[in-house]
């Protein structure tokens, strides 16, 4: 079964079948209240995946950006100082083949031994966070074998003033709502269609 990821319409295709994303059928059903974006948190957010994107991959040392992120880079330089995890993957677009969606993990690393999801934000922790980590860990399930449960979850929030919090997300009850999620907007051979909202 083929998978392709289209970065222009952040699309994703099973065997050139169109399929949800992770963000996607979070907001189709309910849990992200895109009303509350802004054009500038959107703006922020692409920016600073891009600079950590760049800084994991080793094409952006600590002092060569001086632009209006800074901080938040800062921030992310001094976590994966601090934290020192193995970096297994970047900014990686997969399927899932049997549940049939798609995402993109901003981080997939081992943090304290433990293979681990670590998804970064520019922002305050919403309770759909926990949620977006239990179904990028069942992606991590299919490409690894190790199981989602077993796959440990965080967000890696940074700040304007150059700090971060790691916030483990441990509820198990996320993997429920990730299945329920997925009964209702995944699991289907059909194209998926996104709504006009996206």
């Amino acid at each position: 079964m083929s998978q392709r990821y289209d970065d222009r319409l952040h699309a994703y295709y099973l065997d050139e079948v169109r399929v949800p994303s992770i963000t996607q059928m979070l907001t189709a059903d309910g849990e992200i209240n895109a009303t509350w974006f802004t054009e500038e948190s959107r703006v922020r957010g692409t920016a600073v995946h891009d600079l950590a994107a760049r800084f994991a991959l080793g094409a952006l040392e600590r002092d060569e950006y001086e632009g209006a992120y800074r901080g938040y880079f800062l921030a992310h330089v001094e976590a994966m100082k601090l934290l020192r995890p193995e970096v297994l993957h970047v900014e990686i677009p997969w399927c899932h083949r049997r549940y049939r969606f798609g995402g993109r993990l901003d981080l997939v690393v081992r943090l304290y031994g433990a293979l681990s999801v670590v998804e970064l934000k520019s922002g305050d922790r919403l309770p759909w966070h926990g949620v977006q980590t239990a179904l990028q860990a069942m992606l991590v399930e299919q490409e690894t074998g190790v199981p989602a449960t077993s796959v440990r979850r965080y967000g890696l929030h940074l700040k304007a003033d150059g700090r971060f919090k790691l916030d483990p997300h441990e509820q198990i009850g996320d993997f429920g709502k990730a299945k329920n999620i997925l009964a209702r907007h995944a699991c289907r051979m059909d194209p998926w269609e996104p709504a006009e909202v996206w």
